[in-house]
């Protein structure tokens, strides 16, 4: 009967809303630990980047087959195992600057079944499925090629060493049906690649936490507890999607879904190879951390480099803007005082066309790295480094013929937006998105709330849904051009086109949009 239909059509419904919410605080927390880790990563980073610096210059004045040699190499190893730590909270938390390309994973997969065998043992047979005409994918080729050993590994636990083990590759179209619990879900085409184990299989209890940074099922000092995390927030940054099928006694299936791209494929072997020589050209080292500018600066003269000193970015202005010349600037990515190290970069550029730039980090943060990806002309070198890695990419950057400058436009830095959305979990996302761009953002669910805002406060620029709950975005925004004549609007809708907009000078934005689409909609109005 009717009632009995509309029963279950809301019962279906609040079980949606149940289903939905569930997944937002589990992204919630999953974002709050990713935070924490990058930020813990960083200071990790930096603490290394001083030891494994040291360490190699003290190596330097010993005789190789010395005890203290010895020694030494044992530090260097476990330098190197903490290195590893950190780049994997990093991938957890989304932080671990990418270099995507396209890539195939068919051909990937091929090249490394020998690796895959050795780390599985014999008595786990592997069976690959790969789809004929299989689509490139845009993503950082190692991480690929670590996701899918990081997966056959933990299917091998799980099988205790005896199973088969099944990695298919294939070409898939997702829809929001498929994916309606993914919040951040794109409809689109994608790879999808899938392990699947014969082992005991787990629990839902367990399914919810697989992805936590070191949770395991695993034996004590048998495993980290980040394998899967550094999985999670590696597919998440490459703009895919990750899920989990298990139930005890059933295996395993884990799906990576990775966006198509058009481009065709860049090989290994076309990528230029650098060797670590040195130089005699001059740098500018910037980085704020004494030991650590202490280190790198003797590594660079070891290389055989001169160098500049510059324990902040006012220091850094100063040489910039002076006589002396140097032919690199070699710059922390987070550097404290009121310039950042890319306005830096940016100005030093200005003033000396043909400057090369190098940036360095142990947490990139959102200064040279967007949506998961460096910034097209950026150059960046990951801490810990060591002699090799560092004499490598300064000659790498120092051999460049034309050095691409880093994007010009208005600075949204300090920028007051007044953004309204009704949507709770896009506006959360847009406030983010705001701020990683240093905008003060005062967020709103309605036209009336908005309205009172500005008859209260000051702000640099209204950005509004076309549908809110009270009154049309185009309503609002001419309420608010009533209050601020000057006012930049930038409409973010669904819709193709909004009625009066021309008429407002205002931008129109379509959703679904990515960050740098949206800043380069807030710097063109800015600019008009």
């Amino acid at each position: 009967d009717l009632n009995g239909t509309l029963e279950a059509r809301v019962d279906e419904h609040n079980k949606e809303l149940e289903e939905v919410s569930a997944t937002l605080r589990q992204s919630q927390k999953m974002e709050a630990i990713g935070n924490l880790a990058g930020g813990i990563a960083h200071d990790f980073n930096n603490l290394l980047q001083t030891i494994t610096g040291s360490l190699q210059l003290a190596e330097r004045h010993l005789e190789p087959d010395s005890q203290a040699a010895r020694r030494i190499t044992l530090a260097k190893k476990a330098v190197e195992r903490g290195a590893v730590l950190a780049s994997q909270l990093l991938s957890f938390g989304r932080r671990q600057p990418l270099e995507p390309r396209a890539v195939n994973a068919g051909r990937q997969l091929r090249e490394m079944l020998p690796i895959l065998g050795s780390a599985v043992g014999e008595g786990v047979t592997i069976e690959t499925r790969i789809a004929p005409n299989l689509w490139n994918t845009l993503a950082d080729p190692l991480n690929v090629e670590n996701a899918m050993l990081n997966l056959s590994v933990n299917a091998r636990d799980a099988m205790t060493g005896r199973g088969r083990l099944i990695i298919a590759l294939e070409n898939t179209e997702l829809g929001q049906s498929r994916m309606q619990s993914q919040l951040d879900f794109v409809p689109g085409e994608y790879v999808m690649i899938s392990v699947t184990d014969t082992g005991c299989g787990m629990s839902p209890e367990i399914v919810e936490q697989v992805f936590e940074p070191f949770y395991t099922t695993k034996a004590e000092g048998r495993g980290t507890g980040l394998g899967l995390a550094m999985v999670y927030g590696f597919i998440k940054q490459s703009n895919g999607h990750v899920a989990i099928q298990s139930k005890p006694g059933s295996g395993t299936t884990v799906r990576m879904y990775l966006p198509r791209t058009e481009l065709p494929e860049v090989l290994p072997s076309e990528v230029p190879d650098v060797h670590a020589t040195g130089g005699n050209e001059t740098i500018l080292l910037v980085e704020d951390d004494d030991a650590v500018r202490e280190t790198s600066a003797d590594l660079l003269a070891d290389l055989g480099y001169k160098v500049l000193l510059a324990e902040d970015a006012d220091c850094a202005m100063t040489i910039v803007e002076g006589d002396a010349q140097f032919d690199l600037l070699l710059t922390d990515v987070v550097m404290p005082g009121k310039l950042s190290s890319r306005e830096v970069a940016s100005e030093a550029l200005r003033l000396r066309p043909g400057l090369k730039v190098l940036f360095t980090s142990g947490y990139a943060r959102d200064v040279i790295v967007h949506e998961g990806r460096l910034d097209e002309g950026v150059q960046l070198l990951s801490k810990p480094y060591d002699r090799d890695g560092l004499g490598r990419k300064v000659r790498e950057v120092l051999m460049q013929q034309d050095h691409v400058e880093t994007p010009q436009g208005p600075s949204l830095s300090g920028l007051r937006v007044l953004l309204c959305e009704d949507d709770a979990i896009i506006r959360m996302d847009l406030s983010d998105m705001l701020a990683s761009q240093g905008c003060n953002v005062n967020a709103v669910g309605s036209g009336r709330a908005a309205l009172d805002f500005l008859r209260q406060g000051e702000i640099d620029m209204l950005m509004t849904d076309v549908g809110l709950p009270d009154m049309t975005g185009t309503d609002l925004a001419r309420e608010a051009l009533e209050y601020h004549p000057d006012l930049p609007v930038l409409f973010a809708t669904g819709h193709q086109n909004v009625d009066g907009a021309a008429d407002m000078r205002a931008k129109v934005i379509t959703k679904p949009f990515d960050e740098k689409s949206l800043f380069e909609a807030m710097g063109a109005l800015m600019e008009s």
